[in-house]
């Protein structure tokens, strides 16, 4: 596992169950990982991540703040789901902070 800058992985292979609106079948959510992500302001990028939030039938992602963190807990019904989602949270992520910086350079 690697430790990224700012960023503490854990995974959790905790199984869940999960109902999905498309089908209303239950899809059981047998792998998730939570990533704490550390930034000057959590609260705006919870809120830009949930406008973009991901609605595929086998995954579910909450967001949450704790101790001045962004927690993102992914629960997916296989990992090939879960690195999709995970990848897709920190293109995300980088898509954001560059849009950040180039609005702030421009200020």
């Amino acid at each position: 596992m690697h430790m990224l800058k700012n960023v503490v992985i854990y995974l959790f292979f905790i199984p869940m169950l999960h109902l999905t609106l498309s089908h209303l079948t239950p899809v059981k959510m047998d792998f998730s990982s939570t990533f704490r992500i550390k930034h000057k302001d959590p609260h705006k990028i919870k809120r830009i991540l949930e406008v973009d939030k991901d609605f595929r039938a086998d995954s579910q992602t909450t967001y949450d703040i704790e101790d001045g963190k962004l927690l993102v807990n992914i629960s997916c019904s296989n990992l090939v789901s879960l690195k999709k989602s995970a990848y897709d949270l920190f293109r995300k992520l980088t898509l954001v902070d560059e849009t950040i910086k180039m609005i702030e350079e421009y200020k």
